[in-house]
């Protein structure tokens, strides 16, 4: 949370609507537990939705952290939700989709409302995210950032962190 809690301070001065509010809806797409939402909640006060396909997971989000909503996942690439929502996260799950364009198109026509943010977090193609067989690809920034626009998304910004020290 931290890491999205920071970029949305740098941002928010080129562009104030990053920030939520109580009004929004944060939809976190790969959620498990929900712990990334319940810091969202607890800062914003915004709406949050957890989605994951572990039901222990959406469970505890559910009755341990009194998340708004918690949604067992069909097909993340079809499902949608009573109303769209401004924010829609993804952390440690977008290298997981095998259809990364077709669930882009969803996001932006199906989940997102006009306008809203899309905030992926994934590992580095610098690091060793090969070394888990559930990575169907691997990003450069530069391959995202094509991925995103070629999808209908303006990228506000792109950042790489935690490269790998080889001394």
């Amino acid at each position: 949370f931290q890491t999205f809690f920071n970029l949305v301070q740098e941002l928010r001065i080129q562009t104030p609507t990053v920030v939520p509010t109580d009004r929004d809806t944060i939809v976190d797409l790969g959620a498990y537990q929900g712990l990334f939402l319940y810091a969202a909640k607890r800062t914003w006060n915004c709406r949050a939705i957890a989605y994951d396909y572990n039901r222990a997971g959406i469970e505890f989000a559910r009755k341990g952290l009194d998340i708004d909503e918690a949604i067992l996942a069909r097909d993340i690439y079809t499902d949608t939700f009573a109303t769209k929502a401004r924010f829609v996260t993804l952390i440690h799950a977008f290298e997981h989709l095998r259809y990364p364009d077709q669930f882009l198109r969803h996001v932006r026509k199906n989940v997102l409302v006009a306008g809203g943010f899309l905030y992926l977090e994934l590992p580095s193609v610098n690091g060793t995210p090969l070394s888990d067989p559930t990575h169907f690809y691997t990003y450069s920034m530069e391959c995202l950032s094509n991925l995103l626009r070629r999808n209908g998304f303006k990228v506000l910004t792109i950042r790489e962190h935690g490269e790998p020290d080889n001394k």
